[in-house]
């Protein structure tokens, strides 16, 4: 009885969570926007050329456009449980999600269905714009899209110690937004120092990155596959047990109905 509470309640947020999206069209052209703007920087300022020479990869801006759609995802995950959160306690009406029967990782890990759905246009109209107006055609592996599916949950893990955080402290936009950016650059999405990767490894999206590149250009990957399953679990279940601690803490200090 519990798992199909549980599954119905995954089916119906995803639902409600697209027709709400798509109701309010301007998060969807603004994330456009943005994300093309950025990408057209990239691509117009030739970052990324050094992989031609470090992977032996001429076409190196399809490598940098694989890595940014892994990112853009990324940050999806990351920001889905903190939207979630921090909007309903805006709204006041986070402590009917804490009521409902259903597990709270089941219900924001269905937002975050939702969201990668939404993405998922965005992503297309990129890969669209970058072939038009920039003459790079996306290569894609298979491997590298498992990578993608492993990273984003892993980085939904990262987003509950965030969304955590944020039912103690409330306003923390800022924190995501250095997040965001400091994945840009960190990560190996656009070219990072290899010194900065040995630190960053623990991260799933520089696991992520290193085997998008790999599978292009046919070097083994194994061990960084074994190190992105291995992180991206790791940071589901520290951010499950973070979340709910977080929980307790504000219930205990009697904050949740307050923002």
């Amino acid at each position: 009885m519990k798992i199909r509470n549980n599954l119905k309640a995954f089916i119906n947020v995803i639902q409600l969570e697209l027709s709400s999206t798509l109701r309010y069209r301007f998060s969807v052209l603004s994330d456009i926007l943005v994300f093309s703007v950025l990408l057209a920087f990239f691509l117009m300022s030739k970052t990324g050329s050094t992989y031609a020479s470090e992977y032996n990869y001429v076409n190196y801006k399809s490598m940098v456009l694989f890595g940014y759609l892994a990112w853009t995802l990324a940050i999806t995950a990351l920001t889905s449980s903190i939207g979630s959160i921090s909007a309903e306690l805006t709204r006041g009406t986070f402590y009917r999600k804490l009521q409902s029967p259903c597990n709270m990782i089941v219900l924001l890990f269905a937002e975050l269905v939702s969201s990668i759905l939404i993405e998922l246009i965005v992503i297309s109209v990129l890969i669209l714009i970058s072939r038009i107006f920039f003459d790079t055609k996306l290569a894609v592996t298979i491997v590298g899209i498992i990578a993608i599916i492993i990273c984003t949950i892993g980085m939904f893990g990262i987003g509950l110690i965030v969304g955590g955080l944020t039912i103690l402290f409330k306003r923390i936009g800022a924190i995501t937004l250095l997040l965001e950016v400091g994945l840009l650059l960190m990560t190996d999405t656009i070219p990072t120092d290899k010194t900065l990767l040995l630190f960053t490894r623990i991260i799933p999206l520089t696991s992520c990155n290193a085997i998008i590149k790999c599978s292009l250009v046919n070097i083994p990957y194994v061990s960084e596959m074994l190190v992105l399953l291995t992180s991206s679990t790791l940071w589901v279940l520290f951010g499950s047990f973070i979340l709910k601690r977080c929980i307790q803490m504000a219930k205990r200090k009697g904050n949740l109905l307050f923002y």
